[in-house]
């Protein structure tokens, strides 16, 4: 018999590589057990074996070790041969494990070994979509497992949207709304079915942006692709943020810094960068089915930049800054919007003049960053900003000097630090708020006495460990998007107290292309994707 060199990793015992059989072979070697040591010959003695554990179909270890026995001394002339051991026999088909397989190993007790003998893997039965109630049963490709039972894929509610760029969404009264920003298309569908309606065509919808950026001379994009400025609907009305530009790809220059005696000198460096630019929200707008898009705070009546955040170099000291977000009043009657650090309000009826433009409030910080995203109750706004969750009295304003630093004003919302849900508005029901943080899912009780001291409770986590980028509440459950590339899953988590984050979310969707913009109606759920896609599942899990 043959020796082939190096060594190999068995049964927890790295030794001689021979031949090592995984599973029962032709002439009865027992699983994962060696080939006899050869006799000792003349200046060498022969190599004792080492026994393995046996196994069965792929399962668990069931087989006793035998013990390593030495084969015969150098310059002995040995007659001795080293003995295998005797495992159980296994009962899987031939699989030799050559150099780079892992043989079968235990798994934990709440997993199944899967796969061949060899580089076989631990899964668990109940939730894993490639082995879904068994070993080998395959969910389709873009399905859940739960419970050791495949859901079913999502399908598409409306024509795939190639070019769309964004989708955002938005329902009321059993219509499903949305903006597309590649298109410039405000459209509907009701969600009992029947045809797409084209509210508004032709348009330039804005953009969420980021600071502006002193080098390049611009705004860019808050991420890529870009994402457009969510939609607002009442009584059939669409409120939406308009651009004087549609986005576009530039190559910008880049440039290299150096401080010098304390300042900042920047030269070029290197070759352009293509980037997404412009979009830059100037106006809002409404519209309703059959009607012409009107607008409600014209672009000459917006807002100028605010002098403590243009010091700060997060706005252009002589241009407008970015409107990033929308929302309305509980009566309806008022629209507030952010534009840069400070937010303001305007009747939804529309401005008729500057003076209907009032500014309520600012950013934390002082004016530290942009708030991205608007959410609202009676009394405050909850929005989201680069790193923090926070939350504004709009009846009882903060003063200049308790928003400036040290800040006490507004307030910022426990556990919301690194990356918080951004772009989309965080979700306020009764007297609780949720919001995502990076990968995990929190519960803010806005009845605490102070927010930014107050410890809430995570009581989610991505499946995939990747980022949430949409939060929707129902009665007792919260269903989230995260994405991870072209791998993004749909998943649902109980609420607390009878969620937490030690008991894993369900998935209902995998294999989707970045998730977003979630709408929750009943046991139906609708999302948006990046490769411009409105998709629809229902939740069929108990």
């Amino acid at each position: 018999m043959s020796r082939l060199a190096g060594r190999i990793l068995c049964g927890g015992w790295c030794g001689a590589l021979l031949v090592v059989a995984c599973g029962k072979t032709t002439s009865g070697l027992t699983a994962l057990g060696v080939v006899a040591g050869q006799s000792g010959e003349s200046g060498g003695g022969g190599v004792g074996a080492v026994s393995g554990n046996g196994q069965s179909g792929g399962g668990h270890v069931s087989g006793g070790g035998g013990q390593v026995t030495d084969g015969g001394m150098p310059d002995a002339g040995g007659a001795n041969s080293g003995a295998a051991g005797a495992g159980a026999a296994g009962t899987s088909s031939v699989m030799p494990c050559l150099m780079g397989d892992f043989p079968v190993r235990a798994c934990d007790p709440s997993q199944q070994a899967c796969g061949s003998a060899c580089g076989n893997q631990c899964v668990d039965l109940s939730v894993d979509a490639v082995h879904c109630g068994a070993c080998g049963v395959r969910c389709p490709a873009q399905a859940g497992c739960n419970a050791g039972s495949c859901g079913a894929e999502p399908d598409d509610f409306v024509a795939p949207l190639p070019g769309c760029l964004s989708l955002r969404l938005a329902e009321e009264s059993g219509i499903l709304y949305w903006s597309d920003l590649g298109h410039g298309v405000l459209g509907s569908r009701a969600l009992s079915g029947g045809a797409v309606t084209t509210l508004a065509s032709g348009l330039q919808l804005g953009v969420v942006q980021g600071p502006w950026s002193s080098l390049q001379g611009t705004y860019f994009p808050l991420t890529d692709p870009p994402p457009s400025a969510e939609i607002v609907v009442d009584a059939g009305t669409v409120f939406f943020v308009a651009a004087s530009e549609t986005v576009q790809q530039k190559d910008v220059p880049n440039f290299l810094c150096h401080n010098v005696d304390g300042q900042d000198v920047c030269a070029p460096d290197g070759p352009p960068t293509r980037r997404w630019v412009g979009a830059v929200g100037t106006s809002i707008f409404s519209v309703s089915t059959g009607a012409e898009p009107r607008a409600l705070l014209p672009e000459k009546w917006a807002p100028g930049p605010s002098p403590v955040s243009s010091a700060l170099g997060l706005e252009a000291p002589d241009l407008n800054p970015p409107i990033q977000a929308i929302t309305l009043s509980l009566d309806s009657n008022t629209l507030y919007f952010a534009a840069g650090t400070r937010f303001y309000s305007i009747p939804s009826s529309g401005a008729v003049s500057a003076a209907d433009v009032k500014e309520v409030g600012r950013t934390r910080g002082p004016e530290a960053d942009f708030a991205d995203a608007l959410a609202s109750d009676a009394e405050h706004f909850y929005y989201s900003t680069g790193d923090h969750v926070e939350t504004f009295d709009f009846v009882a304003h903060c003063s200049a000097a308790e928003a400036a630093f040290p800040p006490t004003c507004p307030a910022r919302i426990s556990g919301s630090l690194y990356n918080p849900l951004l772009v989309e508005r965080p979700h306020v029901q009764g007297h609780f708020l949720y919001f995502a943080e990076s990968t995990n899912l929190w519960q803010a009780d806005l009845s605490a006495g102070d927010l930014a001291t107050t410890q809430h409770t995570q009581f989610a986590g991505a499946l995939d460990q990747g980022t949430v980028t949409s939060v929707a509440v129902g009665d007792r459950l919260a269903y989230f998007a995260e994405a991870e590339g072209n791998s993004g899953w749909i998943e649902r988590a109980l609420l607390p107290p009878e969620g937490s984050a030690a008991r894993p979310p369900e998935a209902l969707a995998r294999a989707q292309s970045s998730p977003s913009s979630l709408i929750v109606r009943g046991k139906s759920l609708y999302f948006a994707t990046a490769d411009c896609h409105i998709k629809h599942i229902e939740d069929a899990l108990p």
